[in-house]
């Protein structure tokens, strides 16, 4: 089975062996992956990952091809990547055709899978990879005209990308429960990648606790109400601290939300390793997102061991068993969450009975083996798939 993968993402693939997922396929499984980079040539790309990115970089049974839109991500770059991807598509699938088109993302990247799908008649799978109801409506406290216009432009996309597709691929069986003309499209049903045998097993410093949040941007991760339930509990717990990792460019706003506490500290983002060596040591890691699809970083934490208490979002109430790998809490409900993580920190045989169970899961449901053939399956449903007749729910 041969795929065509558009990858709107400008990081380029990893180099640490196990940490990019084609390279895990199965061998019927190759094709091509089309990639926007940071990179402004070729040979800076190749400098990075330490062999060839002109006019590919392969990686397993898969090639990589790179655009390179130098300066910032604007309007040109964004024209110059459609290009990139409509052209090239067409170019290698004239050279050996395609069996399906795989989209990451219902909006742009979506749309530009619904072309390139109607100009060569390759079926279109798209990932849908959040919650699209809560999308750009939940990245400030009360969303802008831009914030609401954008989820018009989301919704729009979405039912375009889903209608036209022949499958879809969703993280969790809710996902496009609010739109009534989408819940009965074909579907697969399975988290994202996540490299589970990669994370080590859970090392907590017990000489300094501390709570571990990941992720950005930090409004939509719930950050200023991780401090707000840490500032509930921080005199209870004396020597625990709260951590807060990510990439953020508004972090002046942040930095005003924990004014002189010392005991809260923002961590600059950094490689994956990095950061699961961190992750190994934490005592509790909490997300008390506002919008999500199917959290990475909480199926990292379960992976080496880590209790996890989260808002109930998107998939998360299907990803964490609550009680047993950890706490749900109510979306915005700073009080629980506050009791939830008192109740964790109070009780290390309860951390460490739930971080066992969460995993003994992750390691079974969540792993690469079992994402390669939720994903194997998933191409070989959409390319054996009727291109019409009614379109049926089907399991991933």
């Amino acid at each position: 089975m041969r795929i065509l993968f558009l990858n709107p993402s400008l990081v380029p693939p990893s180099t640490t062996a196990g940490m990019d997922r084609f390279p895990m396929l199965p061998p019927e499984v190759e094709g091509d992956i089309l990639q926007p980079v940071w990179f402004e040539s070729s040979s800076d790309l190749a400098a990075h990952l330490l062999a060839p990115a002109d006019p590919y970089f392969r990686a397993g049974n898969f090639r990589y091809f790179f655009s390179y839109p130098v300066g910032p991500y604007n309007g040109k770059a964004r024209r110059k990547t459609f290009h990139f991807f409509v052209s090239q598509a067409l170019k290698l699938h004239r050279e050996r055709p395609y069996d399906a088109i795989v989209v990451y993302s219902h909006q742009t990247t979506g749309m530009i899978g619904v072309l390139i799908s109607a100009m060569t008649g390759v079926p279109l799978i798209v990932e849908i990879v959040t919650a699209p109801a809560l999308v750009n409506i939940t990245e400030r406290s009360v969303p802008t005209f831009f914030d609401r216009l954008k989820k018009l432009y989301s919704d729009l996309c979405l039912h375009i990308a889903v209608l036209k597709s022949r499958r879809v691929h969703l993280l969790y069986d809710e996902q496009l429960d609010g739109y009534p003309l989408l819940r009965r499209k074909a579907r697969s049903v399975f988290h994202d990648f996540v490299t589970t045998s990669s994370v080590g097993a859970k090392n907590e410093a017990s000489d300094q606790p501390f709570i571990f949040l990941v992720g950005a941007p930090w409004f939509l991760k719930g950050a200023d109400r991780a401090i707000e339930a840490f500032r509930m509990i921080a005199d209870e717990f004396p020597r625990v601290r709260l951590c807060i990792q990510g990439y953020y460019p508004d972090v002046d706003a942040l930095r005003t939300l924990i004014g002189n506490s010392e005991r809260i500290e923002v961590l600059n983002a950094v490689p994956h390793k990095e950061t699961f060596e961190r992750m190994r040591q934490a005592s509790v890691v909490v997300l008390p997102s506002r919008c999500e699809g199917l959290p990475r970083v909480l199926i990292e934490a379960m992976s080496c061991g880590v209790p996890v208490v989260a808002s109930d979002v998107g998939g998360i109430p299907s990803l964490v068993r609550d009680g047993v790998d950890g706490y749900v809490v109510p979306n915005g409900d700073v009080r629980e969450l506050a009791a939830r993580l008192r109740q964790l920190l109070s009780d290390k045989t309860l951390r460490e009975q739930m971080g066992n169970a969460a995993r003994t899961r992750a390691h079974k449901e969540y792993s690469e083996a079992h994402y390669a053939t939720a994903f194997t399956r998933m191409i070989a449903e959409a390319t054996t798939q009727p291109s019409r007749g009614p379109m049926e729910p089907a399991g991933g």
